[in-house]
């Protein structure tokens, strides 16, 4: 601004006017000037003072005026109005989000009070009523002489029948494996998403030797290829999940450290994991128990179902979980 001229930004800025009232009551600039700051910017309009106080002392200016004070008052109060709406919905959402909160402490609150109240069996008392189980349901098998019987498959055995092969990579796949899994669970606990994915890598190109180990061991003993069945050792692929990837690894541990226990079919060579039997023979046991506990944490969900999405759903895993409490080798 000179004492003559004052540029458009100032008239605008300083003096309230808009595009629209420059149009109207001044029409086009009186003079252009190269800016000040940026040379290659637009020119800068300018607008004689003396033009300027005449159209402000008009009565058709102060008319606009008014108006566009109105108008500014207006849309200050519309934004004023939104902002309290905006405020008003956020404490809402708030005092929503602590109820919520307090609703799901207090539904996990009130279903870990429940308890299942069972003697669980020794595996030793299981693994008879699985065996008498089985006869029964298979009645060619209870009529012979020979009853089925549980066997401990080692992995061991099947590696020292091998010519060399593997008998000295196993222990190394076995130690790695090892390491890998509680390297897997201390980056997850700790949240260090970088290094998890470096050890998951490093668990798909492990597994990718164990499973080829595996498959050619198998190949050569159909009775330890269907213990690897069993424990779905012979299903490993790239696409695996990262929480079906650890449980692979797991049950190779598992195979090789432990074992298999079977079910061995007199006169058949044909193998049934004693699990699956005694996971069966656990829910009819039991049943009222399991029932009865099921009943009442489903009726702590059903209090909770609006607060708590899957209230059902927890309610179910809280009763599986007591049941694996009991027996820690059950499986649902």
């Amino acid at each position: 601004m000179t004492a003559e001229y004052i540029t458009k930004t100032d008239l605008k800025v300083i003096r309230g006017w808009t595009d629209a009232a420059i149009k109207k009551f001044l029409g086009s600039e009186d003079k252009n000037s190269k800016n000040p700051v940026y040379r290659s910017a637009s020119p800068v309009c300018l607008y004689l003072l003396e033009r300027v106080l005449e159209a402000e002392s008009s009565e058709e200016f102060e008319h606009w005026k008014k108006l566009s004070e109105k108008r500014k008052e207006a849309a200050k109060k519309a934004a004023q109005t939104r902002q309290e709406r905006e405020r008003q919905k956020q404490i809402e959402a708030d005092r929503k989000a602590l109820e919520l909160q307090k609703q799901q402490q207090l539904f996990v609150k009130e279903i870990s009070t429940i308890r299942l109240h069972i003697q669980p069996l020794s595996h030793k008392e299981l693994v008879a009523l699985a065996c008498e189980q089985w006869n029964k349901n298979n009645p060619e098998i209870a009529k012979s002489p020979v009853q089925t019987r549980t066997e401990n498959i080692q992995f061991s055995r099947f590696i020292e029948m091998m010519n060399g092969f593997g008998r000295k990579k196993l222990p190394a796949l076995f130690n790695q494996a090892r390491g890998y899994l509680a390297m897997y669970y201390h980056c997850k606990d700790s949240g260090n998403l970088q290094e998890l994915k470096k050890v998951t890598t490093a668990l798909h190109n492990l597994c990718d030797d164990c499973s080829n180990l595996l498959n050619h061991i198998g190949s050569q003993h159909p009775i330890l290829k269907q213990a690897l069945d069993l424990k779905s050792l012979n299903r490993f692929d790239r696409s695996t999940r990262n929480e079906e990837l650890v449980n692979w690894v797991s049950n190779f541990i598992d195979v090789v450290e432990d074992g298999v226990e079977t079910l061995l079919v007199p006169e058949n060579s044909k193998i049934v994991k004693i699990q699956n039997l005694i996971n069966s023979v656990i829910l009819k046991i039991h049943k009222a128990e399991l029932q009865a506990c099921q009943e009442e944490l489903d009726a702590i969900a059903q209090r909770f179902q609006e607060w708590v999405p899957g209230a059902t759903f927890q309610a179910k895993q809280r009763c599986h979980q007591l049941l694996r409490d009991k027996y820690p080798h059950f499986t649902s």
